[in-house]
């Protein structure tokens, strides 16, 4: 009876730190850090983060003020703290280390000092192989035989620091800093335990850099591995489109979590806290709310996350940073959910939780990135074959839309091209609009780089001029209907005067501005019928395709191309016509 009543209490216990941590973790940095110091249950608190979510909370509130948090943090959360920060691939950077030292023993020096002697020995040696110089003093040595820039603690082993070649001067306080803590340390440790001191320092002097730091990173990888980040090699394979293989082996047995046992999983909360009720993926999540799923599927999503960032080869320290990553998580999971569903906008919770309780996260998202890869190769391998390419002309010929979503497709990972619609000019995939919306522009470029290779007229780069697709059609269209030579080349002012007269249809239009009449703001010109009739017969004469061959893959590009002629030209007159401002036509 009493383990019953102990279990129960236990329980109790940790569900109301599971509330605790969430209302905090949800909470501005600065009034996270008074809830906690406050909480008469800080310690266990502080210890019932996640390593991860400790880690990001620190950092929101600046290390400088975490002091308090990082003496009550637990061994592994310091550890992981180090694991997270200090390498460079398979590399350590000392510098981070260093600074971790330092907030370490401004924090509680004396745990520090036991925690590196008991716990992180190899740790500590490699980081004082690297840092400083040891000689014993044999028995006929002389102190005054060391140089000046030797020290002791025990008239035995003396040290000097190694000089760091970033910071040669001596007088710099990076360089200083590192002396600093290093000697505190040293101190530390050969006042708590002076025989552990000694060996120590003479194990040092045996040290094989290349196997120590290979061993200490394989250790790492381990515990990290346990958290989602795996090596770069095997992270990386996020991105790896699915194989049929895998397309066919897709469904995956759930092991639903007990419901006492639940609140002692320890699980990041950070990534579940920032999902935004914007995104199928937390929209499906409303159908979990007591699933007995749930909790692997929150345990899946983290570990998802931590794999984006070891493939993206991240540093991830603040909370906002982690947001980029989960909304690249969501989005593409969003597409993914999307996709399957067959119905574009799907917003059904219902539907959309079904497909997450069949298939895992790691498998929607690369069903996901793996449409953006499909268009991706589409444009690459149009591209290798284009007449543009052919002709040597850059990306910008397809103007600040096409230059946008061509270069997004082709760099390494494709994004969106956004053009700040949301605020970034290019962010991730979020859903099968954006992917229709690229898919079109990418149409669009192909249909009218067909076209252009039928007409046969080599493109000129003028030095005073910015050529693009629309100039390029344009001005061919405007020489012909003026009878000029058929090339590519700037049309005088004269007679683009008398082409710009018939272009557009002023029956019903008010007076466009700078008309000596008035300069009405109403009724812009339009371009009417006949004239598009002729830009037709005119391109179907050059590129031998007929009227309605054109008009099937081409007809809104068509309108949208005259739409802009109006928008730009239809409430200006011939004579007030300044060739610098025309953009749509090459003139001298």
């Amino acid at each position: 009876m009493s383990n019953n009543n102990e279990k129960q209490t236990g329980l109790q216990r940790t569900e109301r730190l599971l509330r605790q941590r969430k209302k905090v973790l949800a909470m501005p940095a600065e009034e996270a850090l008074d809830v906690i110091i406050n909480s008469p249950d800080a310690l266990p608190l502080v210890h019932s983060f996640t390593e991860e979510d400790f880690f990001f909370l620190v950092n929101d509130i600046g290390l400088d003020d975490a002091l308090p948090l990082l003496s009550m943090a637990s061994s592994k959360q310091w550890e992981h703290i180090i694991d997270l920060d200090i390498w460079e691939r398979d590399r350590m950077n000392f510098r981070p280390v260093l600074k971790w030292f330092d907030f370490f023993l401004r924090a509680d020096p004396g745990r520090l000092v036991g925690w590196l002697k008991d716990e992180k020995t190899e740790f500590l040696e490699f980081c004082l192989f690297k840092n400083i110089n040891i000689r014993i003093r044999e028995h006929d040595e002389d102190p005054s035989d060391f140089h000046e820039d030797y020290f002791t603690f025990d008239d035995t082993y003396y040290m000097r620091f190694i000089d760091d070649p970033s910071h040669p001067l001596s007088d710099d306080p990076v360089d200083q800093q590192r002396r600093a803590v290093l000697t505190k340390i040293l101190n530390g440790l050969a006042e708590s335990d002076h025989i552990k001191f000694q060996k120590i320092l003479h194990e040092i002097t045996s040290i094989i850099p290349a196997e120590t730091e290979e061993e200490m990173y394989r250790l790492r990888n381990v515990r990290m591995a346990e958290k989602g980040f795996l090596p770069f090699d095997e992270a990386v394979g996020i991105y790896q489109p699915l194989s049929a293989r895998e397309k066919t082996a897709q469904n995956r047995e759930r092991t639903a979590t007990d419901k006492d046992e639940a609140p002692f999983l320890s699980v990041s909360l950070y990534p579940e806290i920032m999902l935004t009720p914007d995104n199928l993926f937390a929209q499906s999540l409303i159908e979990f709310d007591s699933d007995p799923f749930f909790l692997e599927i929150q345990a899946e999503f983290a570990a998802l996350c931590n794999q984006i960032i070891a493939a993206d080869q991240k540093v991830i320290q603040e909370r906002i940073q982690l947001n980029d990553i989960v909304r690249k998580a969501c989005g593409y999971i969003g597409v993914a959910l999307e996709h399957l569903s067959g119905e574009p906008g799907m917003s059904d919770p219902s539907v959309l939780a079904s497909w997450v309780r069949k298939y895992s996260l790691v498998y929607l998202f690369r069903t996901g990135y793996g449409l953006a890869v499909k268009l991706k190769q589409q444009a690459e391998k149009w591209r290798d074959k284009s007449w543009f390419k052919q002709r040597d002309l850059p990306l910008s010929f397809w103007g600040e839309e096409g230059l946008g979503v061509l270069g997004g497709l082709m760099i390494k990972r494709p994004l969106f091209f956004d053009n700040y619609e949301t605020g970034m000019l290019y962010r991730e995939f979020a859903s099968l609009a954006d992917m229709a919306r690229a898919e079109n522009t990418l149409s669009e470029v192909m249909a009218l780089d067909t076209l252009f290779s039928q007409i046969a007229i080599d493109p000129v780069l003028f030095p005073d001029h910015f050529l693009t697709h629309k100039n390029f059609l344009l001005t061919l269209w405007a020489r012909h209907y003026q009878h000029l030579p058929r090339e590519l080349a700037p049309i005088s002012l004269e007679a683009f005067t008398s082409f710009f007269e018939v272009l557009f249809n002023r029956k019903g239009a008010t007076d466009p501005v700078g008309s000596e009449e008035g300069g009405n703001r109403g009724k812009t010109g339009t371009i009417g019928d006949a004239m598009k009739a002729s830009f037709l017969k005119w391109l179907s004469t050059e590129t031998g395709l007929s009227n309605f061959q054109m008009t099937q893959e081409l007809g809104q590009t068509f309108e949208n191309l005259f739409t802009d002629i109006e928008t730009e030209y239809g409430r200006v007159l011939a004579k007030d016509i300044e060739p610098r401002y025309v953009t749509l036509f090459l003139l001298q």
